[in-house]
């Protein structure tokens, strides 16, 4: 997979990020995170993480299981920048 591939998979699923299923939106995040490991653009790369930080806030403002699973999707996400 190429850069370009990667991107247009990320632009197609980033509408996803506003949907209120908390597991639709947890699982394009990590989608979005695979296809990043792709593209080689640091710019794009931030532009995209970017996209990550309403969806993860509103999620804090849930249950407490939708904020551990918040949490924890943040750690993972952290770890695979690592």
């Amino acid at each position: 997979m190429n850069d370009q591939n990667a991107l247009e998979v990320v632009d197609r699923i980033k509408n996803r990020l506003n949907h209120s299923n908390h597991a639709l939106v947890i699982t394009t995040i990590k989608t979005i995170s695979l296809m990043l490991q792709h593209v080689s653009s640091k710019s794009e790369i931030k532009r995209i993480q970017d996209l990550f930080n309403p969806p993860l806030t509103s999620m804090m403002n849930s249950e407490y299981e939708v904020q551990f699973i918040a949490l924890k999707t943040l750690h993972l996400l952290l770890l695979d920048n690592e």
